[in-house]
């Protein structure tokens, strides 16, 4: 595209002839092509990277830190070749040229050639820029595939800043550059011829079209990719925002500069919101748990209240029941000593009886030993007697 548009306007600026201009155009082809083929191989190289990593994602894995930093450092070196490439392709289209026309001719213009590499040396800058800005827009998709989260290394971060006014700057230079030598060469070409007011009117009014045409392009193709960022974080935003709530969801960063940063801190709010939630829901669960066992106690300390109760009842009950069995005891005791008292009586009684009944027997055996001996002695005396 940058190329369409440097053959847009270098050949009005140079004031190009017709055989020239085509010549001119056929060899920016063929360099365009050469160039643009060589760089998309050495970038599908450095792209190799990030597609190993977008693909270990897709399959459900995580990428290390150290696979997170090289991914990056694909990102930035893609970038900044395409920029060497894009500030370099200008300055190699001037030095193949010179080579060619000295070939031919077996001499150059210096003039004109100079005239040349200041051009090719702005609009050079001015496309590597664009160049970069432009593979950013359309690795925006691949980026958001990788699902990057933070960013650590301030450093080397970009600045929006930077990427709008730089552009901007090399622009203005680019339009000083292109106007001041296509003013030269118009009045150095016609200072000795006589032309009309209309003629300068409308060769100036013509390269004034393509300046502007040229800028609105460049313009619209760095503030493309700038809005096309936004865009991306404000469509992930606006999904977020139209769901139900959900604080595991993350933003994935697509630009690797003050706001991909903003994005990071974002995400780190989120992260620390997440652990505060989930901090607040543990505390929940332990405040019901404890109400659950606090209930629990309560329900069981009701139950041995009931137990203690009915322990209370039955201790009273045994109670009474032992104030009966001591009252009944009692009035037996009373009623032993009653019995004991009048056994005792009864035993002094017979006591005295069986002592005189004792004594009436030591009597009574006295008195048969003494009869027994009399009658023994009568039965000797009998004996005598008869024996006499």
């Amino acid at each position: 595209m940058t190329n369409f548009l440097y053959s847009l306007v270098l050949p009005q600026v140079l004031l190009m002839e017709t055989l020239e201009r085509n010549d001119f155009y056929k060899r920016t082809f063929l360099l365009t092509i050469g160039i643009g083929s060589i760089a998309v191989f050495f970038v599908y190289l450095f792209y190799r990277r990030i597609e190993k990593a977008i693909i270990k994602i897709e399959k459900g894995n995580k990428l290390s830190e150290y696979e997170f930093i090289k991914v990056e450092k694909s990102f930035t070196t893609i970038e900044s070749f395409l920029f060497l490439v894009g500030a370099l392709s200008y300055l190699l289209a001037i030095v193949v040229n010179v080579s060619l026309e000295y070939l031919k001719n077996g001499n150059i213009e210096i003039r004109y050639w100079i005239f040349r590499t200041i051009l090719a040396v702005f609009y050079g800058l001015l496309n590597g820029i664009v160049v970069a800005r432009l593979i950013n827009y359309a690795w925006i998709d691949a980026k958001h595939a990788l699902n990057i989260r933070y960013l650590k290394d301030e450093k080397h971060k970009s600045k929006t800043r930077s990427k709008l006014i730089i552009p901007s700057i090399l622009l203005l230079f680019v339009n000083i550059s292109f106007l001041t030598v296509a003013t030269f060469n118009f009045f150095d070409r016609y200072a000795f011829t006589y032309i009309k007011f209309n003629f300068i009117l409308k060769h100036f009014l013509s390269l004034a079209i393509r300046f502007i045409i040229v800028d609105l392009i460049v313009f619209y193709s760095i503030f493309l990719e700038h809005q096309k960022h936004i865009d991306h974080l404000y469509n992930q935003f606006d999904i977020m925002a139209n769901q139900e709530m959900d604080l595991s969801k993350r933003v994935n960063i697509v630009s690797f500069d003050e706001i991909g940063k903003m994005i990071s801190n974002i995400n780190i709010i989120l992260d620390k919101l997440q652990d505060s939630f989930l901090q607040v829901a543990n505390a929940e669960k332990i405040v019901s748990d404890l109400s659950l066992k606090i209930e629990e106690n309560f329900l069981a300390l009701k139950d041995e209240s009931l137990i203690l109760s009915k322990i209370i009842k039955d201790v009273q009950n045994i109670e009474d029941n032992e104030n009966k069995v001591v009252e009944k005891t009692n009035i037996d005791f009373k009623n032993l000593i009653i019995t004991i008292e009048n056994t005792v009586s009864k035993y002094k009684y017979q006591n005295n009886f069986i002592e005189q009944t004792s004594v009436s027997m030591k009597n009574i055996l006295s008195s048969f030993q003494f009869i027994s001996r009399l009658t023994i002695e009568t039965s000797q005396l009998f004996e005598s007697l008869a024996s006499n």
